[in-house]
């Protein structure tokens, strides 16, 4: 697939989010490390927009300006996966990017950010990366089973709907996980990878509770 090439890409972060858990006290504490990330992430220049899949969405939140929230309602209907939550929710925010063109329309690739993290020095680093890629990928890989850690990955926004679908629509387990859809579409694209910074990390992954550090 040709997409339109730009030299310097113009960026819009996501950070996708899930306030509803198993219990209250799994919610309340999600709830404040979104919160506390959002916030973090809201204090820099770059266009941000939260995503949040279980309907709740962050009222806390209303006096921030500088940021969208699409709320979305998917945790329900993919239960059993969190791949196929994220790329519902990653579907929503294209159709809230497609409906507002004046404000994003000028913009080239999404920074996405699985919520919790924070990303230290990410616009000093987005500054160094190669240019016209349209991949921009973590470190943390495993090529032997073709494998793309996906807390966080920079796209060119045209090439979202392949990851999105490939989780959605795949023919078997391994093509429904967003980090074996992220390899697959990746590698068959221009991609540069992460390496100029390492951001600092001591937040545990969702599932089996590894710390990447740095991330």
């Amino acid at each position: 697939m040709m997409v339109p090439r730009s030299d310097v890409p113009k960026w819009v972060v996501v950070l996708t989010t899930s306030r509803t858990r198993e219990d209250v006290v799994s919610s309340v504490m999600y709830a404040y490390i979104y919160i506390d990330s959002i916030v973090k992430w809201s204090n820099l220049s770059l266009q941000l927009i939260v995503v949040e899949n279980s309907g709740v969405g962050y009222p806390e939140l209303a006096n921030l300006t500088n940021l969208d929230v699409v709320v979305s309602n998917t945790s329900d209907e993919y239960a059993g996966s969190k791949s196929m939550q994220e790329a519902s929710s990653l579907e929503a925010v294209m159709e809230h990017m497609k409906n507002h063109p004046m404000r994003y329309g000028k913009s080239t690739h999404l920074l996405k950010v699985t919520g919790r993290y924070f990303l230290e020095g990410i616009e000093e680093s987005i500054k160094k990366l190669p240019q016209g890629k349209d991949f921009y990928v973590q470190r943390h890989y495993d090529a032997n089973i073709k494998w793309q850690n996906s807390e966080y990955f920079g796209i060119r926004k045209e090439l979202l709907p392949e990851v999105t679908s490939t989780v959605l629509l795949g023919d078997n387990e391994a093509e429904t996980t967003m980090e074996h859809a992220l390899w697959k579409v990746s590698r068959d694209h221009s991609f540069a990878i992460f390496d100029n910074t390492d951001f600092h990390n001591e937040m545990p992954r969702g599932g089996d509770g590894l710390v990447f550090n740095p991330l």
